[in-house]
């Protein structure tokens, strides 16, 4: 079997050592040596993968599928202009490469550029019109516009293409809606049912069924899906809930109130950033669509870049708060600098512009001091609601605390003693709004928004669901309808067998 074989059947072991014997007698065949660095990509070893991939191009400068590879390396080293460069670089070569388009779409789409994305997609299928995966992918492109007709359209024909494809039928679940006996849930099981189903595979089905047979009133089947859905989810990327627990008090205790009081004013002047943070699934997308409806405010979904300057503080040698050091004054202002180079791009003529990263919870004391003047509002819902819509979803990065009820209510807990921590060091600093206030009187806490982040009303933010722009969380359908209050104590449907979490969070 040829290396090429050997790798795109999984065996990359077997298709690497080919690429080494041919290297060893042809050390300059860009073609294998191509081969080589995604073998070794594929393996997890990126840094190196781009040597080698850059030394193909170096022996071979027109070889597009190279230039295309090197793209994908690229993105996922966060180096998103250079991996655009890349994808273009390999079309420019060759025009009619399939792959360079259908991995420029999704680079564009998993950085924000979902328009172009979607466009790309076209391209794709003009040239390959049997491409599931595309027709997949343009979908949930379409949904993060509030397509959502096209996308389902999408979706079914990339099922018409490959009936087994399950995570087009995980798509599919995330627009539609069901009643007992729907056709779909049934075209699920029978393929969650069959021996070879991939476990990945089986992931998808699970949470899409959960889904489809909450919507049914079928609540035990529902949770047995979400239940086995979790379980494989916790297998395939185990979690430390002590360690998270730690992080969490090592934050409190490095951010206490002298340390902060001993660094007011020290960081950049704007007022530009409003930050919404909390648990996910409690109500920050929903915020963010109510505040990005307003005349002079940008919704910029969730801004990776805050935890990603963290994270290269230190230079990466310790983790945070202690890559934090003993920065002098100057830190917090350049930190702040820096933020608001990556946001004012996004939008130059807004007054305000939102981050809805949850996991900013953990850096309001950071935030405070590089951004003072900026806004941060806490979304809050109810602990076992909040949780139980965390079970729900399978996340596409991230959130690995979700995926055992016991560890997710020790999360909460660990997440709530650090938001009252933050209260307490940092008074009225924070914009508290439960998720619930907002449902059961949307113009009172808009208003609340709108005063607190400095702006006058707009009566555009009570009509969020008709406000045009890309939402692409997992909440991306849901903030295209009018607010609705059903979700609201859903939990005790599941009572039952939410025994683990009622423990964990002491609601038992």
């Amino acid at each position: 079997m040829t290396a090429v074989a050997n790798q795109q059947a999984g065996r990359l072991a077997q298709a690497g050592a080919l690429c080494s014997q041919i290297l060893a007698r042809e050390p300059r065949n860009a073609v294998a040596l191509h081969l080589l660095g995604y073998v070794t990509f594929e393996q997890g070893d990126p840094l190196k993968a781009l040597e080698m991939i850059n030394k193909a191009i170096a022996l071979k400068p027109a070889y597009g599928e190279a230039h295309s590879s090197l793209g994908n390396i690229l993105d996922s080293l966060a180096r998103r202009e250079e991996a655009i460069a890349s994808f273009r670089a390999a079309l420019k070569i060759n025009p009619k490469l399939v792959e360079a388009h259908y991995n420029l779409a999704n680079c564009l789409s998993d950085h924000g550029a979902v328009e172009a994305a979607v466009e790309t997609f076209e391209r794709v299928l003009a040239l390959r019109p049997e491409y599931a995966e595309a027709y997949n992918n343009m979908g949930n492109a379409l949904k993060g516009l509030g397509r959502l007709a096209e996308a389902e359209a999408a979706f079914r024909k990339a099922l018409s293409l490959k009936p087994d494809y399950a995570r087009a039928h995980f798509s599919l679940s995330s627009v539609k809606s069901y009643r007992p006996g729907d056709d779909h849930m049934a075209a699920m099981e029978a393929l969650l049912h069959k021996p070879t189903v991939d476990p990945m595979d089986a992931i998808h089905l699970h949470f899409a069924l959960g889904k489809a047979h909450e919507e049914s009133e079928e609540y035990d089947r529902a949770f047995e899906n979400l239940l086995a859905g979790n379980r494989r989810m916790r297998d395939a990327c185990p979690f430390d809930i002590a360690e998270q627990e730690d992080e969490f008090n090592r934050i409190a205790e490095a951010f206490d109130e002298a340390f902060l009081s001993r660094r007011q004013a020290t960081g950049a002047e704007s007022g530009l950033p409003v930050f919404i943070v909390g648990m996910p699934r409690s109500g920050t997308s929903l915020v963010e669509q109510i505040l990005a409806s307003h005349g002079k405010v940008h919704g910029a979904g969730e801004r990776g870049f805050l935890p990603k300057l963290v994270n290269g503080l230190g230079g990466g040698r310790a983790s945070f708060p202690e890559c934090l050091g003993d920065a002098g004054d100057g830190l917090w202002k350049d930190i702040g600098d820096l933020y608001l180079e990556s946001l004012t791009s996004l939008a130059p003529e807004a007054l305000r512009i939102t981050d809805k990263m949850p996991i900013n919870f953990k850096y309001i004391g950071l935030i405070h001091l590089c951004l003072p003047h900026a806004r941060i509002i806490h979304c809050r819902r109810d602990a076992v609601d909040t949780c139980l819509s965390c079970f729900k979803v399978r996340f596409s990065h991230g959130q690995e605390f979700s995926y055992d009820l016991a560890e997710l209510g020790r999360y909460y807990r660990f997440y709530e003693r650090l938001m009252d921590h933050w209260q307490a060091v940092l008074p009225g600093k924070l914009l508290d709004l439960p998720y619930e206030g907002v449902v059961d009187d949307l113009e009172g806490a808009a208003r609340r928004m709108i005063e607190f982040c400095g702006l006058d009303w707009d009566e555009n933010c009570l009509e969020f669901h008709n406000t045009d722009r890309t939402v692409m969380t997992a909440s991306n359908v849901q903030v295209r309808r009018p607010i609705y209050n059903n979700s609201i104590g859903l939990w005790r449907r599941y009572e039952r067998q939410l025994a683990p979490l009622l423990d964990a969070l002491g609601r038992s």
